[in-house]
Formats: structure tokens, sequence, C-alpha cells
């Protein structure tokens, strides 16, 4: 692509998404003041993102929704990095409002579920067949869609939708402790990703 090209693409990108995806992210920064002035930031991160991945973005039927997907990226991660350095920010012991400081515990109890999930994760890994293996790495670590991992594949969507119960009832047959933590653990990530 010529420099011609990439600033026309630019031009026609920032006058059809720029004013919606502005207002888009103001209105996920409505509960978190302080970030309310990095919106315009999202909006051209998310601009300069889809310049970078022009082919996935030309692939893409809904351009809009590919944008807003990526700054609804941008927004959780810099609401997640002001969360960290929140609780990190020490507080003077004299003032009236204190909060208590974070109780180190609770990230040695993160680790550890941590250190139990990627256990989880290889004990079932374990017990999957290669094809199971794809799958699951596409769909669960990766996070791709049923009819990407089907392409990717070679396989039908419904076979794909098999061999995802195929997994599940293997994950249910590991240890009962680890088998339930396993079942919970798919569950939500299946459930994070709106399946």
């Amino acid at each position: 692509m010529t420099g011609q090209d990439e600033r026309q693409r630019v031009e026609v990108l920032y006058t059809a998404y720029y004013g919606r995806l502005l207002a888009f992210c103001r209105r996920q920064l409505t509960d978190v003041p302080e970030l309310l002035d990095d919106a315009d930031d999202f909006v051209q991160e998310a601009l300069v993102t889809a310049l970078c991945h022009e082919k996935e973005l030309d692939a893409c039927k809904h351009i809009y929704g590919w944008l807003l997907h990526v700054c609804a990226n941008r927004i959780g991660n810099a609401k997640k990095r002001l969360r960290v350095r929140r609780s990190h920010t020490l507080y003077r012991i004299d003032a009236p409002d204190m909060p208590e400081l974070a109780d180190s515990r609770d990230r040695l109890e993160q680790w550890l579920t941590r250190c139990e999930s990627d256990e989880v994760v290889a004990a079932l890994c374990a017990l999957l067949t290669d094809t199971e293996r794809a799958v699951f790495d596409d769909v669960f670590l990766l996070g791709r869609r049923i009819r990407e991992t089907a392409e990717r594949n070679g396989m039908s969507e419904p076979a794909v939708k098999k061999v995802i119960r195929r997994i599940r009832g293997k994950a249910g047959r590991l240890p009962a402790r680890s088998g339930l933590f396993a079942l919970i653990l798919l569950g939500i990530l299946l459930m994070l990703r709106g399946r």
C-alpha cells in the first residue's frame, strides 16, 4: 500500500467511524472519570490497529464491530491498569477515610489459583487426542470462534462442537477436585467468549 493509499484509507476510516467510536468509548468510561479524557486516544489506537491489521480488517464483514471490539479491549486494559495502580497506592495513615491496605495473602491465593488452573489444563491436555488438543487450543486458549476453528482444522462446525463436548466429558472425568475445577474453568471460558 502506497503512502497515498494509506492516507486515503485513514481518512475513510476516520470519517466513517470516528464519531461513533468516540461516543462508544465515552459511554464505556462514564464509571471511570479519570479515563474519560483518554477516549480519543482509544479511538485513535483502534484506527491505528486497523491499519496494522488491514488483511484481517478486509476479511471482516463488520468493520465497525471489529473497531468496537478493539476499543473495548483498550478500555478494559486501561481500567485494569487503573485498578492495579489504585491497589498499589499507599494512603496517609492519619487520613480519616483511609481504606484498608490490600492483604498480601490475596495475591498468594490468586497465584495458587492460577497455578492450580495451569495444572488442571495440563492434566486435561494429557487426556486429549491431537484433534481435541487442536480444538481446545483454538477455542478455549486462543478464543477463536467455532467457524474459525473448523476452517483452521479442516473440520465442519458440527464436528468442532462434537469435539468440544468430548473435551467437556474428559474434563468431567478428571479426579474429583480438579475435574470440577476444569468444568468450572471451561464454563467460565465459554461464558467470557459469549458461546
